[in-house]
């Protein structure tokens, strides 16, 4: 199956991180599984720059959120 490219902006996603139950992380994490999720390496480098923000807000183990950036990134 071919997944159609979408760009994905890095505030969006830190939500997307921060509150995975949240209205954007769901709709981000539901279209993660049918589109190909496209960033500048930027992106990646405020996720990883912010992470134990990220991880104290959504009191999450670092390996859970991993895993959900990984969705995210991961070619499909």
């Amino acid at each position: 199956m071919i997944h159609r490219p979408v760009v994905i902006d890095t505030n969006i996603l830190m939500s997307a991180l921060i509150t995975p139950q949240g209205r954007i992380g769901r709709a981000i994490f539901n279209v993660a599984k049918d589109f190909r999720l496209l960033a500048c390496h930027y992106l990646y480098v405020e996720i990883f720059h912010h992470k134990e923000k990220i991880l104290k807000a959504n009191k999450m183990p670092e390996n859970d959120f991993l895993e959900l950036l990984l969705l995210c990134i991961e070619p499909n």
